[in-house]
């Protein structure tokens, strides 16, 4: 062989294996012309595809993946499942069957499905969407393997709602996935995202709120809720706290209050009467009574002062805490035993609240006598110490030197030093 004959076999030999290596790229997605695709309304589909351009290299829907395939009239993809087990292959590989004598029952309404070199065919005993009435587009998927091989076909035509009956379709294009073009079975493509603004996946499908993926724009979904742990709404987005909506598993939110008005806490939790923590309208709550130290009655208020009258249970409810019943009954024996029966009794008994209330009074009235006894024992002092510094002033208001004074509780003595007058005085008042 010369060297020109061997250059030529080489070129040759090279141009084949590039030749084979795009159809072997090219075989997995696979636009092919439809010889009939018939819907009936009984209902009834058949499709038939005899293009020589099929190919079922590198696919085993027996061993491998499950199958499907897919109609789309405009509304989006209806598909049906064609498990693996349900599938079989001849003796040399070269033709596969799907076979589901329970149709339209079983995995879905596909009766039969045979795929081989040159040739595609399915029946099925159901329609995935109305029959067209009218002029309608239907593009149709079929992915063998789990898409080792998917073929793509297009129907263009006329039904009458009982009959759609399209033969000799012109190759269909199976569609790509990223070029921000819907197309084919694809729900959406990129910024082509009608059905699903700004939350078209990478697999050109919607992202789905409800299916436990955070995916698109979600926030969280379901028990996917890392950003906002138990607290993922249905909408898939989290919980605001702050936003005056009450949600999830908030009590209540700002002015969204009905669980406790007036008591919403900033963290959307109501406050809680009892917990040693002064929140919300308490005034007071235990041991946090910086308002009434001891005094802070079980309903997280400070203790009223005794009552003006009788009749109610005012004293009464004092008695539940000890300080502010001693606020009101002091050391009387009489006052605190009178409203610790009434109490007892849950302060329900008005005979008994009386007894407490004109108990708490009277000692009310006899401490307010003591302090006025108290107060005019003070103004007296006062009055005698006032006077007493008027005698020992000279005329120019200075102190006479050489004096030396004593008081007593009820008068004061004057005495002459050296240099003074040698006499002893004594002032009453």
């Amino acid at each position: 062989m010369t060297k020109t004959a061997q250059l030529v076999v080489s070129v040759g030999l090279a141009m084949g294996i590039a030749l084979l290596t795009v159809s072997s790229a090219d075989a997995s997605n696979q636009g092919i012309t439809g010889k009939k695709l018939l819907l009936k309304s009984t209902p009834k589909i058949v499709l038939l595809s005899k293009d020589g351009a099929i190919s079922i290299a590198g696919s085993d829907p027996v061993n491998g993946a499950d199958s499907s395939i897919s109609f789309d009239v405009g509304g989006g993809p209806v598909t049906f499942a064609l498990p693996k087990n349900l599938w079989s292959a001849n003796g040399s590989g070269t033709l596969f069957k799907y076979k589901n004598a329970a149709a339209p029952s079983g995995p879905s309404v596909v009766k039969i499905a045979k795929v081989k070199a040159g040739l595609l065919k399915v029946v099925a005993k159901g329609v995935p969407f109305a029959v067209p009435n009218g002029a309608a587009t239907i593009n149709i998927v079929l992915s063998l393997d789990g898409g080792t091989n998917t073929y793509c076909l297009r129907f263009s035509g006329t039904g009458d709602g009982n009959t759609f009956l399209v033969k000799d379709a012109p190759a269909g294009a199976c569609a790509v996935c990223g070029n921000n073009i819907k197309e084919g079975t694809e729900v959406c493509d990129g910024a082509d995202a009608t059905a699903c603004p700004g939350n078209c996946l990478a697999d050109c499908t919607c992202a789905v709120c409800g299916n436990n993926l955070q995916e698109g724009t979600e926030e969280c979904d379901g028990t996917f809720d890392t950003a906002c742990p138990g607290n993922c709404l249905a909408n898939c987005t989290c919980q605001v706290c702050g936003n005056n909506v009450q949600e999830g598993t908030e009590q209540c939110d700002g002015i969204s209050d009905l669980a406790c008005p007036g008591n919403c806490l900033l963290n959307c939790t109501c406050a809680v009467c009892g917990n040693n923590i002064r929140e919300g309208t308490e005034i007071c709550d235990g041991g946090d009574a910086t308002a009434c130290p001891s005094d802070c009655l079980p309903n997280c208020t400070c203790a009223t002062p005794c009552p003006a009258s009788g009749g109610d249970p005012t004293a009464c409810n004092a008695a539940s805490n000890p300080g502010a019943c001693q606020s009101c009954c002091g050391f009387d024996l009489t006052c605190t035993s009178a409203c610790l029966t009434a109490f007892t009794d849950g302060c329900a008994i008005s005979p008994e609240n009386d007894a407490c209330a004109a108990a708490a009074n009277a000692q009310a009235v006899r401490r307010s006598a003591v302090t006025e006894v108290r107060r005019f024992g003070a103004v007296r002092s006062h009055r005698r110490l006032a006077a007493l510094q008027t005698r020992r002033r000279r005329d120019d208001g200075k102190p006479m030197p050489g004096r030396r004074w004593a008081y007593g509780s009820a008068h004061a003595t004057r005495r002459c030093e050296p240099g003074g007058r040698d006499d002893q005085q004594e002032q009453h008042f």
